[in-house]
Order: C-alpha cells, then structure tokens, then sequence
C-alpha cells in the first residue's frame, strides 16, 4: 500500500473524496471533519484559492461546507480566512 493510499484510508469516508479532490486542485488540505462539514487549508493564495475550492465542492456535489485557509505572513505569524458555502455563492450570482 503506496502512502498516500495509507493517507487517504485514515480519513472519514465521508470526506475522503474531498479531500483528495482538493488536493488533486492542488489545495493543501492539513484537518478535515465530514460530520462538521469544514476542512482547513494552508494556502498562499486565498484570493483564487478559495473560489477553486467552491468549485472542487460544487462539482462533488457538496452544498455546504466551511474552510479555514491559513496564510503564513513573512513575519513569521498565521494569518486566516475563514469561508463559507454560502457566502461564494452568493459571490457567484451577483
């Protein structure tokens, strides 16, 4: 058994989808809950990053969920946006 398929038999599988989804989208998931229905990411990028997390959801079919996508600062601190399904949908309609 390769690791990441060790990785991928750790999760709930209930999210295990998703996360090697977004990992695949290249977003680097670190905790994950299917009964919470959120998911925490290290990101470089919330900007364009969390609008390609929407669309990993949107196309598993996932309607609501949460993400912490956590950016590490040049001075050394963690910095995070916090985001949810419905607040990009609303985003994507206007």
């Amino acid at each position: 058994m390769s690791t990441s398929d060790v990785f991928y038999a750790s999760l709930e599988g209930g999210v295990r989808e998703a996360v090697r989804a977004l990992r695949n989208a290249g977003i680097n998931t670190f905790c994950s809950c299917h009964h919470a229905g959120w998911i925490q990411c290290e990101s470089s990028d919330p900007t364009t990053e969390r609008l390609r997390i929407w669309n990993v959801m949107y196309e598993l079919g996932i309607k609501e969920w949460r993400a912490t996508l956590y950016v590490s600062s040049s001075e050394g601190h963690r910095d995070y946006w916090q985001i949810e399904s419905t607040q990009l949908e609303a985003e994507r309609t206007k």
